[in-house]
């Protein structure tokens, strides 16, 4: 049985999955998604709905930024979750700019720095120190 001190430990190993699904509006839209300024999750034109996953630390930055290259009228319309927990399109207001249908070439990006923490706070627990 754990005691209190390890039962409140929270361990940095833990994972969580993070699913990002992309809905093109038109077709063959060329697009990038890079995660935390290194790692390029898509780069590829996209004709049909993707969906990419990645398992990330809960208590690691997640930044996502997505580009694409595109005419008039096409877009995509981003959803995203972590570990079934929607983030996106109901907290489309931490994207910049503040949308989750990316109808414009100039780029578009969301910032997590601590899921975990976030999490914590989103669902009304507080904040961790």
């Amino acid at each position: 049985m754990k005691n209190f001190s390890e039962a409140t430990d929270t361990k940095w190993d833990l994972t969580a999955t993070l699913t990002i699904k992309l809905e093109p509006v038109g077709e063959n839209i060329p697009c990038r998604v890079i995660m935390n300024q290194e790692e390029t999750l898509l780069d590829k034109t996209i004709n049909e709905p993707t969906i990419i996953t990645e398992t990330i630390r809960l208590q690691q930055l997640v930044d996502i930024k997505i580009k694409i290259e595109r005419e008039h009228p096409q877009a995509i319309v981003v959803s995203m979750d972590i570990d079934g927990y929607e983030i996106l399109p109901l907290h489309q207001h931490l994207a910049e700019p503040p949308t989750n249908y990316i109808d414009f070439n100039i780029g578009w990006r969301i910032t997590i720095d601590n899921f975990y923490q976030w999490l914590h706070e989103q669902e009304g627990h507080g904040w961790i120190a």
